[in-house]
């Protein structure tokens, strides 16, 4: 995925504990759950001194010494100092439980409750990676003050510069399905803990999910944003912009005029409500508007043979506000691949709009 979204992270490091073959299958459960616990509380300290040496070591001197303006900082830092903070008190109650021994270090079902609770204010600093790095890189390039001082810091590091410390919350987010998971899997069903941990686990699940559909929902946005100031000639009061709206695919493809016998570059935008067909203009990162159809009202027709290659038709079932006609389109594809996906997306979305008898199977 772009961004910072939680993806897939390494098995846990306690794959390798080695354990007697002596013990009993319970003794050798609780030995392994032992590790795993040992795995959380070790990894989360590591966690927290990651955190401490952005802070600390990185964006408190260039905040003191104005090194950035507040835009680059927060471009660059995000929330970090938010995560920093909760992942102390968080760090500092597991290292407590510990402390007390049984029966609250057994108790890792109510800590990963509170890994569920922090984990949505990971939001928008996953969101914000693409963006950090590329501030980070532009500041590297355009102030010498600023450069002289990440590369002095980075110098005395462990072999990372700051967009390896600044990947971790990510990375952390990656890895808390992964440890509660094995936790789960190392503790006995009529375990104490397990009930909780059981919570905990669709807890955290959800809030992961719940991060990942957030920044989607962001890029979506952005997107949508970017295509809407790219058009030009749009009808008047037309917008691309609504909550409800998704990009679903989106390419350039051949329109061809069978009167004309001429063929140009379209650029299609795909919407789960309207298909939007533009130019692209040759010299600038511009779309001219040259039609569009509502995906409700669309039948789509397959162009076998010599007629066009790749190709297929789509017209409206009714006139289209602001062409006052009911527009056709034949379009070609460059491949058999890419015509299918194109029709396959069509279709799709055609049947989720509702408009399945427009949809005209192939003959």
């Amino acid at each position: 995925r772009r961004g910072g979204g939680a993806g897939p992270a390494g098995p846990p490091r306690h794959a390798a504990t080695k354990i007697d073959p002596n013990l009993t299958p319970e003794q050798r459960k609780a030995r392994l759950r032992q590790a795993v616990c040992n795995e959380i509380l070790t990894t989360e300290g590591d966690y927290v001194r990651d955190l401490e040496i952005i802070v600390q070591k990185f964006l408190k001197p260039i905040r003191a010494q104005a090194l950035i303006t507040d835009d680059e900082l927060a471009g660059i830092f995000s929330n970090v100092e938010q995560l920093y903070q909760l992942s102390q008190q968080l760090y500092t109650a597991m290292c407590d439980a510990q402390a007390a021994g049984p029966p609250q270090s057994e108790a890792f079902g109510e800590l990963f409750e509170r890994v569920a609770g922090v984990l949505r204010y990971y939001g928008d600093y996953c969101a914000n990676q693409d963006n950090a790095v590329e501030t980070y890189i532009n500041v590297k390039a355009d102030n010498e003050l600023a450069d002289a001082f990440l590369t002095e810091v980075e110098r005395g590091l462990r072999g990372l510069d700051l967009c390896g410390y600044l990947i971790k919350p990510v990375q952390r987010l990656c890895k808390y399905p992964l440890l509660v998971r094995e936790l789960l899997k190392h503790t006995p069903e009529d375990h104490a803990d397990y009930a909780a941990l059981k919570e905990a686990q669709r807890n955290v699940a959800a809030a992961v999910q719940a991060v990942n559909d957030y920044q989607e929902e962001l890029e979506r946005a952005a997107r949508l944003r970017e295509l809407q100031e790219s058009y030009v000639a749009l009808p008047h009061g037309f917008s691309l912009l609504g909550a409800e709206r998704k990009l679903l695919l989106e390419g350039t493809v051949q329109e061809n005029d069978k009167a004309a016998g001429t063929e140009e570059p379209r650029h299609l935008c795909l919407f789960n409500d309207l298909l939007l067909v533009a130019k692209p203009q040759t010299r600038a990162q511009l779309l001219t508007y040259k039609g569009h159809v509502l995906v409700a009202q669309m039948r789509l027709t397959d162009v076998p043979g010599v007629v066009a290659s790749h190709g297929f038709i789509l017209e409206s079932t009714r006139d289209v506000v602001g062409m006052n006609k009911r527009p056709v389109f034949m379009f070609s594809c460059k491949s058999a691949a890419e015509k299918t996906k194109w029709m396959a997306t069509l279709r799709e979305a055609a049947d989720a709009a509702g408009s399945g008898t427009d949809a005209a199977p192939a003959p």
